[in-house]
């Protein structure tokens, strides 16, 4: 089971958790609740499990666990206050993360929503004051997203030590296409055409149960079709020929010699040993489709478009991408100036 000690923590409070279900409804109005902050915790995270996706369970789960339960976890529910809440997170934001460096503002906007959305559940369940529907959450840096990438010059350097055939492929396809990770990993052959691939489904390596992966949707649970441009194509027909002269399965696009999926970690490895066999700057692995977009959008892509290719929202590509286009603000402006 991936999510391991984490469930563990969890769930060995499930079963006290859940005398407290009719509670808020049984208890005398003029009586305080005893209600553990764990035991709440435990049935809520059994509760909302139910209605998500294993990710982001798991993700939930880890919160609670690292962040939730340490501060909070032997309170009675109804004695937090706004001003626990509010000494916690001053705390927080100022905390080393385990592999250094302070948390970052998306990370601190995810875990007090969480711990919002926790307290309002339990408001409602168990009749008790809510401690943050009056808090609202410290200010906190801005940061500014930065976005790494690989021009073509610089894919073409890397590409170039890449020896192996599943590997120069694999990498190949992601600079070509933009897809995560997990949805090239649950590609089957049947999903590829003459010059598209269908993307309908990703490969979940973070499962609540005892199995190692799980095929799911794609992360916005969108289908689409990503046309392939040729030097992709003929990377593909060369690398399935040599899996069937191999005799290698075809349950995945991309697999090992055994027909296995390529693990994540193996990924990630590869990557970096042919990006510093290359003496490229070091990028992430998903820094890949950041590169697919930015290329695009050097080409003249329209950001709808490029929304399109690779499964995001409008919205999201612009925050994500509209800074690449500033210079194209000057060129819009200098129209004007044309009789």
């Amino acid at each position: 089971m991936l999510c391991g000690d984490t469930s563990k923590i969890i769930r060995k409070n499930s079963e006290k958790g859940r005398k407290f279900r009719l509670l808020g409804r049984n208890r005398a109005e003029d009586e305080t609740p005893s209600i553990l902050f764990k035991d709440a915790a435990a049935l809520y995270i059994e509760f909302s499990t139910a209605a998500t996706a294993a990710e982001t369970a798991i993700k939930r789960m880890r919160i609670f666990v690292q962040f939730f339960l340490p501060a909070f976890g032997e309170r009675n529910i109804a004695s937090i206050t706004s001003a626990d809440i509010y000494r916690w997170f001053d705390a927080l934001l100022t905390a080393n993360k385990p592999g250094g460096g302070t948390y970052a503002p998306r990370t601190l906007h995810s875990i007090w929503g969480q711990l919002h959305t926790f307290f309002g559940w339990c408001s409602m369940r168990y009749a008790v004051p809510n401690p943050m529907s009056a808090a609202r959450m410290p200010r906190t840096p801005p940061t500014e997203r930065n976005v790494s990438f690989w021009e073509v010059t610089q894919f073409r350097a890397f590409i170039d030590h890449v020896d192996d055939v599943t590997w120069r492929t694999f990498f190949t396809f992601q600079y070509y296409t933009g897809c995560r990770i997990s949805e090239t990993l649950a590609l089957q052959e049947k999903d590829y055409t003459d010059d598209a691939v269908r993307v309908d489904k990703s490969l979940s390596k973070r499962t609540l149960t005892d199995d190692f992966f799980e095929n799911k949707s794609t992360k916005t649970g969108k289908r689409r079709t990503v046309p392939l441009p040729r030097l992709l194509q003929r990377s593909l027909d060369e690398y399935i020929a040599w899996k069937r002269a191999g005799g290698i399965p075809d349950a995945f696009l991309f697999c090992n010699e055994r027909g296995e999926h390529l693990p994540h970690s193996t990924i990630r490895r590869r990557f970096d040993f042919y990006t510093e066999a290359a003496g490229l700057p070091r990028i992430k692995i998903h820094d890949l489709r950041h590169s697919y977009v930015s290329l695009l959008i050097h080409k003249g892509a329209n950001l709808a478009v490029i929304a399109s290719l690779i499964g995001d929202s409008f919205e999201q590509v612009t925050n994500t991408y509209g800074h690449m286009y500033e210079s194209d603000k000057i060129n819009a402006v200098r129209l004007l100036d044309r009789d």
